[in-house]
């Protein structure tokens, strides 16, 4: 599913942010691990397809490192599996390994807290950016550079 990179999401009006608020504020008090929940704007990064292209250069060590660190704290499990469309073979549910833990990409999302802003990647923006060159925005990429895994 295609997204512009940084296409902010529709704007809410101020009952709407209320509303919208309390029920987080409900869910993190009864969620165990509310690291998912935001009111922060959330702005998508990575939401690639083959109709649309997109910047690439050879990526940076250490982004493919924390890109990779990001996947210890994937949100939204098994919304379903999405392909890679820039792979020769493309099939569902990529295998990576990370930090010597093997695991299956193209069935979650990442969140990366940025300044005053939450992006949200699928989480197959690590390989898009390791094997296929994808050069994110730059404010996503510093975001990336400062993250710090919740779960360990």
């Amino acid at each position: 599913m295609y997204i512009a990179d940084l296409t902010p999401g529709p704007v809410l009006s101020d009952e709407e942010r209320a509303r919208d608020a309390a029920w987080l504020d409900y869910l993190a008090s009864v969620t165990p691990d509310a690291a998912f929940l935001t009111k922060l704007p959330v702005l998508p990064v990575g939401w690639l397809d083959k109709e649309h292209p997109f910047p690439t250069e050879a990526p940076d060590p250490e982004v493919v490192y924390k890109l990779g660190q990001t996947l210890w704290d994937r949100e939204n499990f098994m919304m379903g599996y999405h392909v890679c469309e820039f792979c020769e073979v493309p099939s569902p549910g990529f295998g990576v390994t990370v930090d010597n833990v093997p695991g299956i990409l193209g069935s979650s999302t990442i969140l990366v807290p940025g300044d005053g802003v939450m992006y949200s990647c699928p989480d197959l923006v690590f390989h898009y950016v390791r094997d296929h060159h994808y050069r994110p925005p730059d404010e996503f990429l510093r975001a990336v550079r400062r993250y710090e895994r919740r779960r360990k």
